[in-house]
């Protein structure tokens, strides 16, 4: 018998070194998983045991997908309460800022033009009624037209009230 007629078997050159097994010390042995208690290769998992497992991973991935959702959900819910209540607070400021120039406006004039606040604050309520009747009328179905005559009507008093006193 010759070589060519065996099998052929993978043997370490004699040069290298080999392990305690008789293996070369470079091969890599099979995972404990994989052999049995008598140290001999185990069968493969069957198909319905890699789908338990593929199942039990896809839930795990999954919990842990919903997990780091939840806590991003978190931080953004903060964020978010955050840059609302500074949006509110800005504009809370801004309405005080615009009544504050309404009122002192009409408090400055009042002082400068009659001698007394107390005018400002009348003229200021005067004018803000003059402001919410028309838009009133124009919300319960009013004619626009007559907000204008209106408008004129009272222009007309005014300046005859006051060439008067």
């Amino acid at each position: 018998m010759d070589a060519t007629d065996e099998p052929s078997r993978a043997v370490p050159p004699p040069s290298a070194p080999t392990g305690a097994q008789g293996q070369p010390s470079g091969a890599v042995p099979p995972p404990p998983a994989a052999r049995g208690p008598q140290g001999q290769p185990s069968e493969e998992p069957g198909v319905v045991d890699a789908m338990r497992r593929l199942r039990v991973g896809g839930q795990k991935l999954a919990d842990a997908h919903i997990g780091l959702l939840k806590a991003e959900l978190a931080v953004a819910g903060r964020e978010l309460g955050i840059a609302i209540g500074m949006a509110l607070a800005i504009v809370a400021l801004a309405v005080v800022a615009a009544l504050l120039l309404v009122i002192g406006t009409s408090l400055f004039l009042g002082e400068w033009l009659f001698g007394s606040m107390a005018w400002g604050i009348l003229h200021g309520v005067l004018f803000f009624i003059a402001l919410i009747v028309p838009l009133a009328l124009d919300l319960a179905g009013g004619r626009r037209d007559a907000f204008v005559r209106g408008l004129v009507a009272a222009i007309t008093v005014t300046l005859l009230l006051w060439a008067l006193f």
